[in-house]
């Protein structure tokens, strides 16, 4: 879908909190539930997944000995999700080239580009209005310059 609307020039990033929330679920899989061993382990992993990106990490997931049937599921879904996603999490590339690594931005220019916008108090759109109204915003936002008004033909 990406390569649809963003076509071949694009870079996908896994926002960096949400590839870590992974990396818990697997500590608690393998360790149980808010122990010292689950904390500091995925502590140590969620900074080496942002140092070393994610290949260090599926070679642990890979070498893991899950401790029963529960966690070896686990293992094998976010095995699943790490190998899938891998160039997505280049995280250190990405922090070299100057691109976030969080959705912070997105969210927040989502929050004040379309909510402020459209939710004010008494605010009612159609969607052909809503859409219309906010992609004015997002070209507004983009900081593009508006291009030059179509010249109106002459009503004889």
């Amino acid at each position: 879908m990406a390569a649809d609307h963003f076509g071949a020039e694009r870079t996908e990033i896994v926002d960096y909190w949400h590839a870590t929330e992974h990396v818990w679920n697997v500590a608690r899989a393998l360790y149980g539930d808010s122990t010292e061993q689950a904390d500091s382990w995925a502590e140590a992993w969620c900074v080496d997944l942002l140092e070393r990106g994610p290949e260090p990490w599926l070679a642990a997931l890979r070498s893991a000995e899950p401790p029963d049937a529960t966690a070896e599921e686990v293992l094998r879904i976010e095995r699943g999700y790490f190998t899938t996603n891998a160039a997505r999490m280049a995280y250190p590339t990405f922090r070299a080239h100057g691109l976030p690594i969080g959705s912070g931005a997105v969210e927040s220019a989502a929050k004040h580009v379309v909510q402020v916008r459209m939710k004010r108090s008494g605010m009612r759109w159609s969607d052909a209005g809503g859409q219309a109204v906010l992609t004015l915003c997002a070209y507004r936002a983009s900081n593009r310059p508006l291009p030059l008004p179509m010249a109106m033909p002459n009503a004889a």
